[in-house]
């Protein structure tokens, strides 16, 4: 199925719908998306096990493994430009391809111990693999709601958090239509667990199919639905973290509900000799020479631009540079203040996350205090519509 069959909206309404309700005519679809996800990239050699596991290649080479305790395994290996499949007996099937197809009678693949959902493509790009899983739409949200949100936050929270990841996945299949992949597994984009064996998986499933299909809309258009981990007291206007060339343009929103997370007040201290070796231009520079100043912020007060200046120089960077430099575990986010104190630069800051669009945090506050899914989106998308896709078997 296309994608562009997915994403056509029929008869959107010029005006803004009330979240209290969704429209069941905005989205129609034909058949369910298939979600194509980069789990990783590993090197050879790669063990397969499956119960029924089943290999097939582009040039219908198809290989059924024989069982050993009910479980089929292959071992699949480099040669030449091609790979080399070899099962529990010993045998080689040399393939001409530099891709397979695995499917399991069971749903489940162990690649290199790792368990994944079934069928899963491999392609080989040089000296390893790389592991794309094919997914429906709804058990990919389930997977992002294990890894993307504790699941024994409220149920509200949950079903937010599944509305979001739905629409952020749809828009970026959308951007992504000429690439080998949809989404990647980690916060590159959305992180999944396979939640086969979670011990909520009943409250992950009813988080799921209680908001199946919904999808946030703006002007027409699947919104891609930003998410993070704590605001620190206000969302960031997408623009400002992305560039003016952000076609999403989410709104920033004051948001009291994200206080009292572990992340409301944070410090980091670093040695000016580690500031220096982050930027090249530096070199040259006694680190003790130097210093950080804010020079402009955003309208949610986050650090747009710094003056990085010594002796001799005198650079500007930007906060989102500083801060993927540094580490976005380790610098949380741009909402800080910069304090220069002897051999090292201290950071005090809010919140966690590039700050655009749902605050998990605040979200949790909201769903604590009785408001439904519905209101919560509405307060972090603001400009977005709720809207049924209407996607048959998802």
């Amino acid at each position: 199925m296309k994608l562009t069959a997915f994403i056509v909206l029929i008869g959107m309404l010029q005006s803004a719908l009330a979240f209290g309700a969704v429209d069941q005519e905005l989205l129609i679809v034909d058949e369910p998306p298939r979600i194509r996800m980069r789990i990783k990239s590993v090197e050879f050699p790669v063990k397969v096990q499956a119960e029924g596991l089943t290999l097939a290649t582009p040039s219908k080479r198809v290989l059924r493994p024989v069982a050993y305790n009910g479980v089929r395994e292959l071992v699949l290996m480099k040669q030449m430009s091609s790979l080399v499949a070899k099962d529990l007996k010993g045998s080689s099937h040399r393939l001409a391809d530099s891709e397979v197809m695995l499917e399991s009678e069971s749903g489940e693949i162990q690649i290199n111990n790792q368990k994944l959902p079934s069928p899963i493509l491999l392609k080989r790009t040089q000296d390893r693999l790389e592991a794309i899983v094919l997914i429906s739409l709804e058990k990919y949200v389930m997977g992002v709601l294990e890894g993307e949100m504790p699941t024994s936050w409220p149920i509200e929270a949950l079903k937010a958090q599944a509305v979001a990841a739905r629409s952020y996945v749809l828009a970026q299949m959308q951007s992504r239509l000429m690439s080998g992949y949809d989404v990647e597994s980690t916060t590159v984009d959305q992180v999944y667990r396979h939640p086969e064996l979670h011990p909520n998986l009943e409250k992950l499933k009813t988080a799921v199919e209680s908001t199946k299909g919904m999808v946030l809309s703006k002007s027409g258009k699947v919104l891609k639905a930003y998410y993070h981990s704590a605001c620190g007291g206000h969302t960031e206007r997408s623009s400002d973290v992305w560039g003016g060339s952000d076609s999403v343009d989410l709104q920033s929103v004051a948001d009291p509900f994200c206080k009292g997370n572990p992340s409301d007040h944070w410090e980091l201290k670093v040695s000016k000799l580690e500031f220096q070796s982050l930027y090249p231009e530096l070199n040259g520079t006694s680190p003790s020479d130097l210093a950080l100043r804010v020079v402009t912020r955003t309208g949610s007060g986050r650090v747009a631009l710094l003056a990085v200046t010594s002796r001799s120089t005198a650079n500007m960077i930007t906060g989102n540079d500083l801060r993927s430099k540094l580490g976005y575990g380790k610098l949380r986010s741009t909402f800080f203040t910069v304090q220069n104190s002897g051999e090292f630069i201290v950071f005090r800051g809010h919140g966690f996350g590039h700050g655009s669009g749902l605050c998990q945090w605040g979200a949790r506050k909201q769903a604590l205090s009785g408001k439904d899914f519905r209101k919560i989106l509405k307060y972090y998308y603001p400009q977005a519509v709720l809207v049924n896709s209407d996607v048959r078997n998802l």
